[in-house]
């Protein structure tokens, strides 16, 4: 199991019957869906502070072998203390190539799902499927809109795939192009234009939050 300050404690998974488990910690406060719900969008400084710490998480799990695959305000909580905490593995991949959900289909909500996680029907994913939706995630977090909207989940799979997600900028001009440069690049159609690594998305955010005052 993976133990880190930043991400839920699993104590154990299996199944039950057809009834698949985990057991985790329990935690007191709220997910990031929640700070949305309520305020609508949230600071550059918080924004990227939220994603920094969420993609240091991240990164610890990739470098164990292990991929998210559905990252999204609402699997990073937010404890009392104000520390991020990335939770829901139920689709975490191992690289090894074994699913917890092992249904076969393409897992995942819609809206963060990556390109590649929509057409690869539960293929071969990466660490930079988990980038992406970070990305996604770190985009409304600043916005308070998600970059791609559709009545329909085909319509929003349809929306990623082929149309440009929209400047942050033009969005908001008061968003830091440096941290809407940093969105774009995480949310970048082909994975080989993402950053190839969480790591290296931590330390850009990273740079990022210590060369800007608190606000």
């Amino acid at each position: 199991m993976l133990f880190r300050s930043n991400i839920v404690k699993v104590y154990d998974h299996g199944v039950d019957g057809n009834c698949y488990f985990y057991a985790m910690e329990f935690l007191s406060g709220k997910s990031l869906r929640g700070v949305l719900n309520e305020r609508g969008k949230v600071s550059p400084y918080e924004a990227a502070e939220y994603a920094r710490e969420a993609a240091d998480a991240l990164a610890a799990a990739h470098e164990r072998g292990t991929i998210h695959r559905d990252i999204k305000p609402s699997n990073l909580m937010l404890s009392e203390n104000g520390q991020v905490k990335v939770v829901d593995f139920g689709l975490a991949f191992e690289k090894s190539g074994m699913t917890l959900t092992g249904t076969g289909l393409a897992p995942g909500t819609p809206a963060y799902m990556s390109p590649e996680q929509i057409e690869s029907s539960g293929g071969h994913l990466d660490e930079r499927t988990d980038i992406y939706s970070l990305g996604v995630t770190l985009f409304e977090l600043l916005s308070g809109e998600r970059p791609f909207e559709g009545v329909s989940h085909y319509e929003v799979m349809r929306a990623i795939l082929f149309q440009p997600a929209p400047e942050l900028t033009e969005i908001d001009s008061s968003i830091p192009r440096e941290l809407s440069d940093i969105v774009r690049h995480a949310m970048a159609k082909h994975p080989d234009e993402r950053y190839q690594t969480m790591r290296e998305f931590a330390q850009d955010l990273d740079r990022f939050v210590e060369g800007t005052q608190k606000i």
